[in-house]
């Protein structure tokens, strides 16, 4: 079977991990303790991304619901 190891993008640090879970903690801890203003500016652009994300789902939801609800209307109209 094939160790995984995670490469760093940054310093090529080859970290040998057992799963996906694992993987997880042990790059946040190498991203905590070298690169410390990465780790806290990769923090606050996922803080931002998901409400920019949520309230893109909500407005597409939202259209496809108006879209749908005027093309109802204007085939009820049509055949009128």
């Amino acid at each position: 079977m094939k160790a995984l190891v995670f490469n760093c993008p940054i310093c090529d640090l080859a970290i040998p991990h057992s799963g996906l879970g694992d993987l997880r903690r042990l790059r946040r801890e190498h991203f905590a303790t070298i690169y410390p203003e990465f780790f806290r500016y990769a923090g606050r652009m996922s803080r931002r991304f998901v409400p920019y994300w949520v309230g893109l789902i909500i407005l597409a939801i939202a259209s496809a619901f108006w879209f749908l609800g005027k093309n109802n209307i204007l085939s009820l109209i049509g055949s009128w």
